[in-house]
């Protein structure tokens, strides 16, 4: 029952791929039987569009794996800092300034904001699934609501001059109004 599942799901993925690899297929060994018995150009059309074929799908297990590994590293480093969010939530009152902010605890939203920005990178380059994407960016728009956080990114983050943040910056800025307009903070 498992490898049937399996399957159907490898089909569902790749229809498309392997309606064309067919028709290729197809192509390339009856195409050639109309000019006489070409074997020279079957064999030919046959290993061109074998080998496209078996190298999309290597691509494509690339890419999973790639997924996997980011996914896996960015849930075992945003573990690290689940302990902070109650700390840090209940120790800073809504009129926090930066200079207020523990440098302990500046560090690790700043390392969280490093987080974030990592996993919004890879998630605009195409290689984190839209399903995990969408949990850790809940999980960010919780985290942006937290007037030690925002006080930090407007104090620090907010200034990093580096084009792999800009996108981030624009996006963490739009979650904290919306945060801040809808809750006026935690």
């Amino acid at each position: 029952m498992r490898k049937n599942r399996v399957l159907g799901k490898f089909m569902q993925r790749n229809l498309l791929p392997i309606c064309i690899y067919a028709t290729a297929m197809g192509l390339a060994l009856f195409v050639p039987l109309q000019w006489g018995n070409y074997l020279t150009l079957q064999l030919g059309g046959v290993t061109l569009f074998t080998s496209i074929f078996l190298g999309y799908l290597n691509y494509q297990h690339a890419q999973d794996r790639l997924f996997k590994d980011l996914f896996k590293e960015f849930n075992e480093r945003y573990d690290r800092f689940n302990g902070h969010f109650e700390r840090i939530r209940d120790n800073y009152n809504l009129d926090v300034v930066f200079e207020q902010v523990d440098k302990t605890d500046a560090k690790i939203i700043v390392d969280y904001l490093n987080l974030c920005a990592e996993e919004f990178f890879w998630f605009e380059k195409g290689r984190i699934e839209e399903s995990a994407w969408k949990s850790w960016e809940s999980g960010m728009e919780i985290w942006s609501g937290l007037p030690c956080v925002y006080t930090v990114f407007y104090g620090e983050v907010a200034t990093w001059k580096s084009s792999y943040y800009s996108g981030f910056q624009l996006f963490f800025k739009e979650l904290i109004e919306k945060n801040t307009t809808l809750h006026g903070g935690y």
